[in-house]
């Protein structure tokens, strides 16, 4: 073997590595894109499902017209100083009502900048269930004869519905966003620097 011989062999060997990693590299990156559409879609779909149910229920309805009536129920106009287990706005939630999102929350990261603005609407979600389980517990506080003033279980159920207004705002752009995800062309994730 001459020494030309062994300096191409050499060469063509690197150019081999080198082409060999370059495609390393896009595959796993389309696998992770890929990966990442699917999350996006399923995120989406859990949203939707969640808007759904609550716009079923009517919810932002039923909560506001709770908190007008606690508002107007006094007690020199016939209302019961102390409230009732009754007035309590009584909507169940499943105590795990997140759960694609839970499943899949150690992936949320191979959605990019998408990641901080599901984390951030998942967390207004979950301050929501907090709200809902509080109105709850002070319902079953109420049918074990303890008492509540009015105001408090206004202030409680009125966060509830600022709750809800929040958590909803936030979905919306989250939703959409979601979707622009879902039709982006996996080359543009090819570059690291865009």
């Amino acid at each position: 073997m001459t020494n030309g011989s062994v300096w191409s062999l050499l060469l063509s060997g690197g150019i081999g590595i080198l082409l060999g990693g370059v495609v390393q590299v896009v595959v796993s990156r389309y696998v992770a894109f890929k990966e990442g559409q699917s999350i996006a879609s399923a995120i989406g779909g859990e949203i939707k499902t969640l808007f759904s149910l609550f716009d079923d229920a009517k919810f932002e309805d039923a909560i506001g017209v709770n908190v007008v009536w606690l508002e107007s129920r006094t007690p020199l106009e016939g209302g019961s100083p102390r409230p009732t287990h009754n007035d309590v706005f009584n909507f169940w939630v499943n105590p795990k009502p997140f759960q694609v999102f839970d499943s899949l929350c150690d992936k949320i990261g191979l959605l990019g900048r998408l990641s901080a603005e599901i984390v951030g609407f998942y967390g207004q979600g979950k301050a929501l269930v907090t709200q809902l389980s509080m109105l709850r517990d002070i319902r079953e506080r109420l049918l074990a004869g303890k008492a509540i003033t009015r105001e408090a279980l206004h202030d409680q159920t009125l966060l509830a519905a600022q709750q809800y207004r929040k958590f909803r705002e936030a979905g919306d752009p989250v939703v959409r966003d979601l979707a622009a995800y879902e039709r982006q062309w996996w080359l543009a994730t090819l570059w690291p620097w865009r």
